[in-house]
């Protein structure tokens, strides 16, 4: 069979970016160097010191101007810096995951995302916990300053069925690990599919110090009672620009169990949000829960899809998960085009050759058959314009 792998990705984003750039930019530096300058001058005056020396007056304002001035460049980098610093910190102490997989996938703007690979549920519940007490811990320090703030998203993409991994022109990469030399994965490969596609849509459900989950992870998370397991509730549903078809997607917040380690209490809203947000409006009466009871609910979910839409139960074959049957049948088929032993070189097997008439006369039949399906169209077509011509023109109107 191809290779089967599931992967959940974190996502950070920085909320407030847009009012950060437009309020700490270069275009003002020069209004504000103005004003300090004529503030300087005036406390110079003050205290009989003279209007001369505007050389030392520069050195002055310069040396108490700091990056938060003038450069949100800066404080994005530093806002990133700083969570994977602390997020790193987390999965290397827990050794959550492989070393090389704590570095970001990829960033998006003010939006920054990890991924890995995911074997077990407990692995999964670590790093969704890891990954939210980040959040939380960064964006309590972010809400004192009152510049910007974080909230995150989270799912899960199976692949190769429903996803696809890209292979991207790269130069290769390399780290160490136990003193041997390994190929580092980023940034060979992008991620595409409709689950990467939900993930990305979700992040508008959300608001800073929250994580709002995918329906997969929290499938995933609540298939069994985990030490330390999330908690979670289902505040609502909303469309989701071309997911399930236009249908409403199920929104779900995740928060720490109670007594999680270094989980931060602070105020990550105030009395106004509620009218800026649906969720915060609707989150004052939702109750949160251990993952594992809302199992039932969660299930009733997706029970309710169209087939059509693929969205099988997720799994994890590392666990030893029982693989849907047309996952199973996909993935034979998947492999049996990658070992095709039919081709334009080489010699060829009885078999091989069998392969190649069929293959010939079902291309023969599929093209004469659209040939006849687009012929009898047209007559009906023609019986339609004949039958339009001979009404009288009183009824055409």
């Amino acid at each position: 069979m191809s290779e089967s792998e599931l992967r959940v990705f974190l996502s950070v984003d920085i909320a407030g970016s847009t009012a950060l750039k437009d309020l700490k930019n270069y275009t003002s530096i020069l209004e504000k160097y103005t004003e300090r300058q004529n503030l300087a001058r005036q406390i110079k005056s003050r205290l009989g010191l003279g209007s001369d020396n505007d050389d030392t007056l520069k050195q002055i304002i310069l040396s108490c101007w700091s990056e938060e001035d003038i450069d949100w460049a800066s404080m994005i980098e530093r806002t990133f810096t700083d969570f994977h610093i602390a997020f790193s910190h987390i999965i290397e102490t827990d050794k959550v995951t492989n070393s090389y997989e704590r570095y970001p996938w990829k960033a998006l703007g003010d939006e920054l995302i990890y991924s890995f690979s995911v074997k077990t549920r407990t692995q999964l519940n670590k790093l969704v916990c890891a990954f939210l007490n980040t959040i939380r811990k960064q964006d309590e320090k972010l809400s004192k300053k009152n510049y910007s703030r974080l909230k995150g998203s989270a799912w899960t993409a199976g692949f190769p069925i429903r996803n696809r991994k890209v292979k991207l022109p790269q130069p290769r990469l390399f780290y160490k690990e136990m003193n041997k030399e390994k190929e580092y994965p980023y940034p060979h490969t992008d991620y595409l599919g409709p689950d990467l596609d939900i993930g990305f849509r979700l992040g508008k459900c959300t608001w800073p110090g929250f994580l709002v989950v995918s329906l997969d992870l929290a499938e995933l998370l609540a298939d069994k009672d985990t030490k330390n397991q999330v908690l979670l509730s289902l505040l609502g549903w909303t469309k989701l620009k071309g997911v399930w078809n236009d249908s409403p997607y199920p929104i779900i917040w995740a928060k720490l169990p109670p007594g999680y380690k270094d989980n931060p209490k602070y105020k990550e809203y105030n009395d106004g949000a509620e009218i800026e947000s649906e969720w915060i409006a609707k989150l004052k009466s939702k109750e949160f829960k251990k993952a594992h009871l809302l199992s039932s609910l969660l299930k009733s979910i997706r029970l309710k899809l169209h087939p059509r839409l693929g969205c099988v139960t997720p799994y994890i074959r590392h666990e030893g998960d029982t693989v849907p049957r047309q996952h199973i049948e996909i993935l034979s088929i998947l492999e049996q085009l990658k070992n095709n032993p039919t081709g334009d070189s080489g010699k060829q097997s009885d078999g091989s050759r069998i392969s190649k008439k069929i293959k010939a006369a079902l291309k023969t039949t599929i093209t004469n058959t659209l040939e006849e399906l687009l012929v009898t169209m047209g007559e009906k077509l023609k019986d339609k314009l004949r039958e339009k011509a001979r009404k009288p023109r009183s009824h055409r109107r």
